[in-house]
Formats: structure tokens, C-alpha cells, sequence
């Protein structure tokens, strides 16, 4: 009978706005106020009576409230509050002792004032533990969920246990293991059974529903499982995760990269963007896609679709239909490039994070159209980063490439100066957090030569690669994202990030590996009676035989192994203002010999300038935030 109150209570209390949650935490901060008084008279000798401190009470509550806003720990959600917010109590509770002694002076002996603002971080800081636990346990209390076993204790089955712990439906209550290694553990605090128990396992928990959660086992085991497990009278559904339910098994491109999923903490990554209004830019491509997948998974309070393709748009919208639970889902048709759209984007759907994703990528496309890649990836990224900047946004996450490592095309080019526009955006900067990604292709992604590939092999051939010895580094996109994800949720801002995508891979080997894994022969010179040809065709301009090992000279970022800091040198700013001002006038003049000539110019300047550090750049950020924090 208590269930339906408290339930209301749990779904008002998670609809107050920001500014309503703000308030009540400014007037939670200054009704501490004559508790912390009341702790330091028990504690020690004030000196003077308690009721002496009533006619400064109101003036310490208003100057505790105006601090604890302007600071920023009223402002900070309860699920953030973590050692950077600490400091900042703790410099109103020293602010609130000085207050103190300024007011009583020699009438209060000394520890009193000192005690005063220890008692009121110790306050602020038990209140909000309070308020957060308090919100969890009424959401426990209500909800009335359906119990769950979940096949897999591995890194996707705590993924689903993370997912479900937030579903007002299914709630989970244990693993199924096929490996004696788990059996008997406990996996974010679920047990962890053996497979061949059950029926046992799932009479004792109350349930007949089963989530399977296997994406590496192959596609014939888990329909096996599946089909074993219905035959019993199991209700057995695929794991609430797009990018478990879109993996058909290992084919002859993944086998190349020799290595197995890339693991992460599902849900210390899926803390990081819950609760949060998510805009992803070029949602409808490959990245933007994938993007969209796994950010739905960390359960986003809002996820924003924003693409310039309708017929994209409309798809990746449709594919996130099923699997979008409670998270809004809004799509917008529209440019980067359009900063009016892009300013009420940003304020509509009071956007958090911002991972953008939309630029031209096609090498040679972009070779031949500069004045569009400068426009698109250039002036759209200007756009997004000033707006994104002046709306407050906590977090900014540039998608960039290793062709803007010293850059030979026009593609890079205008990534590398993509990078530079966000740099100078970051460094005048207030509270967003700005940084970029890079990393090298995509297996599958649009245009990459997996599909393109496969489609040559369809038509009986030829196979036509640009250059034999040609090599490139390769990454899922399932893997590429989870990294981005972690790299988003880690920035203290001002980094480049790079991701180890291992060894380099020859294309005409993976031409030749996926010929053979379609059992099909090679033909050349050697083997006249072969099926597929493998034609070489030459490099394009812009094209490299081998790009350049982003990790050399890198740091490591301390979050994942294969998330490394870049070390680029920093461009001076009037040099990056001036390549900005010639890429504004060429797009404005249509004038495409000026958008080459800006581009030859950055690729003259830009080689062998990735060798000096990016360390001058964060500070100069860093000195700038603690400026603006203090002023």
C-alpha cells in the first residue's frame, strides 16, 4: 500500500528541474549554518553564550548561500559530487569560520571558529550522501520490477546488470556461468551460478526470464542455448544493448585484428553519461551511429540525433526505437554550419555533452571539394564549439582522425585545423571541458574498404586496392567508441586523445584474407585459374602508403591502456585566428583556390610538428578555469 506514495514521491523528486535542485540545495547549505554554530558550542567553549550568535545568524546563512551557488557546490548534481566539489565546501566552511571570528573577534577562543567550519563541511557533506542515498532507497522501495538471470558474468553481463539496476521493469538477481573459474562469485554484487542449476537457481530467485549476455560466443552456441533454455519453459530475451544484439560473430577482417573485445568499467563509463542530455552530431553515420548505440545503453536522461541526412536521420532513429527504454530521443535534421540552430539545440534541450561526430571523411571527396571540407569540418566545429562553449555544456568530444597528424591531403587538413578551432575555443573557456580523439579506420564504417571489399567479391571481382604494400590502421567501431566513451568521460579538457589500434594491416592482406574466407581462390600471375583478381589501382593525392603511428611520443592517460595523450605542438593563436579568418573568406567567396591555398599552406607548416608537446596548451586552459572560478 506504500508502495504507490512513495513512488510519486521517487517521480517528482527526479522531475525538479536544475534550478529547483539548485535552490534546495543553497537553502539545505544555509540551514547548516546554526547547526555548525551548535556543533562547535558542544565541541568547545564559544566563549559566549549560543544565543549571542542570533542577531549575525541571517547574515552567515546569506553569505553561505551566495558562496556555496557562486563556488559551484549547489550546482553540482549529487551523483558528481566527488573531491573537486569537497574542496569547494570546504572553502565556504573556511570562509564561514573567518566569517565568525571577524564578527565575534577576541570574545571566541580559538578553536571555535575553526570548529564552526569544520562542522559545516561535515554537514554539507553528510546532506548530500543523504539526499543521494535517500533518492536511491525511495526508488528501491517503489519499484515493483520483474526478477532476472542473466547468461554471462562477463564484461557484457555486467553491462546488463548495470542497465537493468535502472529499468522500473526487470531487476537482476544473479549470473548463469558456463566457466567453473566464476561459479560461486559474486559480479557487482550478484552471485554467480553454475549454468547446469538453473532450474534450481531460477525456482529459489522467483523467475522464468533470462537475458543472454555472449556476444563472443558463436552466433550457432547461443541459439543452441536459447532454443535449450525455451524448451524448459524460460522466457529468453537477447541483452538490452544494440551493440550485443547487432554482432553476428567474428568475420575474416576482425579475425585479422587479433585481439579480443577491448574491455572497459561498463558502469563506471555508464555513470558518466546517466542522467545526462547527450547531443551526438552526425548520428545517422557509421561512428555517429555506434556512438548513439552505446550512449543509449549508459541510459542518457535525452539523446539528440542531430545529422544533416533525412534518410540517415530517419534510419538511426528507427534502430534506436526498440532498444531506447525510457531515454528521449530527439532527432534534428540540420547542419553544424548553422549556428542559430545550433544555439537553440543546445539551450532546448539543455545539452551536457556533446560528441561531434559530423564531418566529411572521404579522402579523395574532400580533395576535390576543399571549400565543403572547410565549411563542414572546419567553420561547422567553430560553430558547435562557441555555442557549445556560451551554453555552459560540462563536457566537448571532437572526432578526429590520424590523417591529422601531419597532415598530406585536405581531409587532414581540415581535421587538423578542426582540432586547432576547439583549442582555441578551450583555452577561452569557462566550465566546458573540451578535447579530442583520434583514430584510424573503422571496420565497416561507409566508405572504408571492408564493405567495399566485400561488395568487389559479391560481383566476382576484381578486388582493386590502391597500393599492395599499402597499410592502415584498423579498429572495430563497437571498440573505437567504447574508447571515445572513456576518453569523453575522463577529459579534464585541453587533451588530444589517441587510441592504440595496434598493428598495422597490409590491405592487399586483408583483400587476400577475405577472397580466401569467402572460399573463394586468388587469381594472379602464379594462380592463372583463380576466381577473385586483386587489381592495384595507385595512391591518390592526400593518400599515404602508411600512415603515421599516432602513439609514438604519446602519454599515457591513466584511464585505459590503449587511451593515450597526444603531444602536438601548440600553433600561436594569432596563427590560428589567421587560418580561421582565410578559411571564413574563401567559403564566404566561393572561392576555391583560396581554400587550396590555405590547405597547402597548413600541410608546409604542419609537417614533423606533432613532435612537441600539448602540455603549454593544457595549462594555459587550466589557468584560465581557476581564474574564472576565483573571480
Amino acid at each position: 500500500m506504500m508502495a504507490a506514495p512513495v513512488r510519486y514521491l521517487a517521480l517528482r523528486a527526479a522531475a525538479l528541474g536544475a534550478n529547483t535542485k539548485t535552490a534546495i540545495l543553497i537553502f539545505g547549505d544555509m540551514a547548516l549554518v546554526p547547526l555548525a554554530v551548535l556543533f562547535a558550542c558542544s565541541l568547545a567553549p564559544t566563549g559566549i553564550g549560543f544565543a549571542a550568535f542570533w542577531p549575525a545568524m541571517p547574515g552567515l546563512m546569506i553569505l553561505t548561500g551566495a558562496l556555496s551557488y557562486r563556488l559551484g557546490p549547489a550546482q553540482t548534481r549529487l551523483r558528481d559530487f566527488d573531491t573537486r566539489t569537497a574542496r569547494q565546501t570546504a572553502l565556504i566552511g573556511l570562509c564561514l569560520g573567518l566569517a565568525s571570528w571577524m564578527i565575534w573577534g577576541a570574545r571566541m577562543q580559538a578553536p571555535s571558529p575553526l570548529l564552526i567550519g569544520i562542522g559545516f563541511c561535515l554537514g554539507a557533506i553528510l546532506m548530500r550522501i543523504a539526499l543521494r542515498e535517500g533518492l536511491v532507497a525511495l526508488y528501491h522501495v517503489a519499484r515493483t520490477t520483474r526478477p532476472a538471470l542473466i547468461y554471462g558474468a562477463g564484461a557484457a553481463g555486467r553491462q546488463v546488470a548495470a542497465i537493468l539496476a535502472r529499468s522500473d521493469k526487470v531487476h537482476a538477481v544473479g549470473f548463469l556461468e558456463d566457466d567453473p573459474g566464476l561459479q560461486g562469485r559474486r559480479v557487482v554484487g550478484l552471485p554467480v551460478h553454475a549454468a547446469t542449476r538453473i532450474e534450481k537457481v531460477a525456482k529459489l530467485r522467483g523467475t522464468d526470464l533470462i537475458y543472454l549476455a555472449m556476444p563472443s560466443a558463436p552466433l550457432p552456441r547461443r541459439i543452441a542455448i536459447a532454443r535449450r533454455l525455451e524448451a524448459r519453459g524460460f522466457e529468453v530475451r537477447a541483452a538490452p544493448l544494440a551493440s550485443i544484439a547487432a554482432d553476428t560473430g567474428p568475420d575474416a577482417a576482425r579475425q585479422l585484428l587479433a585481439r579480443r573485445q577491448i574491455a572497459v568499467d561498463h558502469l563506471r563509463l555508464s555513470l558518466s553519461y546517466a542522467g545526462r542530455s547527450v547531443l551526438i552530431t552526425g548520428a545517422g553515420g557509421s561512428i555517429g551511429r555506434e556512438l548513439c548505440r552505446q550512449v543509449i545503453d549508459c541510459a542518457p536522461s535525452r539523446l539528440v540525433l542531430f545529422d544533416l541526412s533525412e534518410a540517415a536521420l530517419f534510419e538511426v532513429e528507427r534502430l534506436l526505437a526498440p532498444v531506447s527504454g525510457g531515454v528521449e530521443v530527439v532527432a534534428v535534421l540540420g547542419s553544424v554550419t548553422d549556428a542559430a540552430l545550433v544555439r537553440a539545440i543546445l539551450a532546448e534541450n539543455r545539452i551536457d555533452v556533446v560528441l561531434h561526430a559530423a564531418a566529411y571523411k572521404h579522402v579523395a571527396l574532400v580533395e576535390a571539394n576543399p571549400l565543403a571540407g572547410l565549411f563542414n569540418n572546419v567553420l561547422g566545429t567553430e560553430v558547435l564549439a562557441r555555442a557549445a562553449a556560451a551554453a555552459g555544456v560540462d563536457r566537448f568530444i571532437l572526432i578526429s582522425t590520424d590523417k591529422a597528424v601531419a597532415p598530406v591531403g585536405a581531409m587532414g587538413a581540415t581535421k587538423r585545423l578542426a582540432e586547432l578551432a576547439v583549442h582555441r575555443v578551450a583555452v577561452a573557456a569557462g566550465a566546458t571541458r573540451f578535447a579530442a580523439v583520434r583514430f584510424g579506420n573503422v571496420l565497416g564504417s561507409s566508405g572504408s574498404v571492408v564493405p567495399i571489399f566485400r561488395a568487389q567479391i559479391a560481383a566476382g571481382g576484381p578486388v582493386t586496392v590502391t597500393d599492395a604494400a599499402a597499410t592502415r590502421y584498423y579498429m572495430s567501431v563497437e571498440d573505437a567508441v567504447r574508447l571515445v566513451l572513456v576518453a569523453g568521460a575522463i577529459t579534464d579538457g585541453g587533451e588530444i586523445f589517441v587510441l592504440d589500434m595496434g598493428a598495422p594491416i597490409s590491405v592487399g592482406t586483408l583483400a587476400r584474407q577475405m577472397i580466401a574466407d569467402a572460399g573463394l581462390r586468388l587469381r594472379d600471375a602464379q594462380h592463372p585459374d583463380g576466381d577473385i583478381e586483386v587489381r592495384t589501382t595507385g595512391l591518390r593525392h592526400g593518400e599515404r602508403l602508411h600512415e603515421i603511428d599516432m602513439t609514438l611520443g604519446a602519454s599515457p592517460s591513466g584511464a585505459h591502456p590503449l587511451i593515450l595523450k597526444a603531444v602536438p605542438a601548440p600553433l600561436p593563436e594569432a596563427q590560428i585566428a589567421r587560418y580561421m579568418a582565410e578559411a571564413s573568406r574563401a567559403v564566404a567567396n566561393t572561392d576555391r583556390e583560396a581554400a587550396k591555398t590555405l590547405i597547402a599552406a597548413m600541410l608546409d607548416e604542419s609537417r614533423g610538428s606533432d613532435a612537441a608537446s600539448v602540455a603549454p596548451a593544457s595549462r594555459a586552459i587550466a589557468a584560465t578555469r581557476r581564474t574564472a572560478a576565483t573571480s
